[in-house]
């Protein structure tokens, strides 16, 4: 059992954990420090002592209460450190209220007022955090908070994050082509990005799913092939390899029976040759799909077609002529 003495101190421990809970969050899912407190016989700065003022309610979770204060220093002081800091921190108390969109409107004056503000990473990270949770609540408002970051700043900071959460964004919703457009701004834009082999496999996904069927046109399809196989190419054993992999055979599945069906048109309508050309590109460069098979099988048939073939264009080639003479 504890003695009165300790267990008070636990009781105080425990109320300044809280308080530092409350003093963080959790744009980039490292926590976010307030700054450090001014010693006591340092004077305030026009703006600061209010501006601590603000910080301090913010800290005790009174983030309605913060966002007047903040109203209150950006009025009175128009501009300087403290009104950029006092504008971030109301868009931070209103991502808390869950105010996102209001929240990123502030962050978005604030950059329009100071574009030379020291806490262009911090504003970078906010705004990261409000749209990642607009993407992930399936809001495309998170599209248009990230697409405007990379219009305004492209080589800002995490820009390039940025443009792979659209791209997943769209390829998650079914916006193949979207996607597809956002994977390759990223691969061909930002060349030494953390996310660039994951957008080489994520874009080859797009593409196959551009395809729509074997019926359709190819090039997707073929585009796909290529990514997928870059991508397996310099990350054999990477995050998506065993994925790649997979939806590399299902491409080449696609590719074969597009082929697959051009030869059995052709059969259909007795160019045996043009049809056997096809069975042996299929057999040749799809030799791992199930249109491989069928096609050694309509290749043995046609073969045997095609001497009728070529005596039938002869004798219409010779009564042609004789018809002109």
């Amino acid at each position: 059992m504890f003695t009165r003495p300790i267990l008070l101190i636990l009781i105080s421990m425990l109320a300044a954990c809280s308080a530092w809970g409350q003093a963080t969050f959790k744009p980039t899912g490292a926590k976010w420090k307030t700054e450090s407190a001014r010693p006591k016989e340092e004077k305030a700065t026009p703006g600061q002592a209010d501006y601590e003022t603000a910080l301090s309610v913010y800290q005790k979770d009174k983030s309605k209460d913060a966002i007047a204060l903040c109203d209150k220093i950006i009025k009175t002081h128009k501009t300087g450190i403290w009104v950029e800091k006092a504008t971030l921190l109301k868009a931070r108390a209103q991502s808390r209220l869950g105010q996102k969109s209001a929240a990123n409107d502030t962050l978005d004056r604030l950059l329009k007022k100071f574009p030379a503000t020291s806490l262009t990473k911090e504003t970078g990270d906010l705004k990261m955090a409000i749209g990642t949770a607009l993407l992930d609540e399936g809001s495309d408002e998170g599209v248009r908070i990230f697409e405007n970051m990379i219009e305004h700043n492209p080589h800002g900071p995490r820009v390039d994050e940025a443009q792979f959460k659209v791209g997943k964004y769209y390829l998650k919703h079914g916006y193949y082509e979207d996607a597809v457009d956002a994977f390759d701004f990223l691969i061909a834009t930002y060349k030494k990005s953390r996310f660039l082999e994951e957008a080489v496999y994520l874009q080859a996904k797009a593409s196959y799913h551009v395809g729509g069927g074997p019926q359709r046109d190819s090039i997707a399809y073929r585009e796909a092939s290529t990514g997928l196989k870059q991508y397996i190419r310099r990350n054999p054993s990477g995050k998506s390899a065993k994925e790649s992999r997979k939806l590399l055979k299902e491409v080449n599945e696609k590719l074969a029976c597009k082929k697959y069906l051009i030869a059995e048109y052709y059969r259909g309508q007795g160019h045996y040759r043009a049809a056997a050309r096809y069975y042996r590109y299929v057999i040749k460069n799809y030799a791992d799909t199930t249109w491989a098979g069928k096609s050694k099988k309509q290749l043995s048939d046609v073969r045997k077609r095609i001497p009728a073939e070529k005596s039938r264009k002869d004798k219409s080639t010779t009564t042609k002529t004789a018809g002109k003479k």
